[in-house]
């Protein structure tokens, strides 16, 4: 999507908390946007603190996982 060649691995990123909104909220666009962008993103709800957790054990952290719509400023 943004022209860069496709990852080995998967990209994990993390959005803070005060970037969430409900599913009935209205999204705002940053005055001026120019290159406002969305995408359906799996998420993947940690249930439990981890610290370097082994792949084997990796699912056992996992609560649950939701549909999340991604919207970005690209500019």
């Amino acid at each position: 999507e943004t022209g860069n060649p496709i990852p080995k691995e998967p990209v994990l990123f993390m959005k803070a908390t005060s970037a969430i909104s409900g599913p009935n909220d209205p999204v705002i666009l940053p005055k001026g946007s120019q290159k406002s962008d969305w995408e359906v993103e799996l998420g993947i709800v940690i249930g439990k603190k981890a610290s370097y957790v082994s792949e084997a054990d990796a699912m056992q952290h996992v609560a649950g996982y939701v549909i999340v719509n991604d919207v970005s400023e690209r500019e």
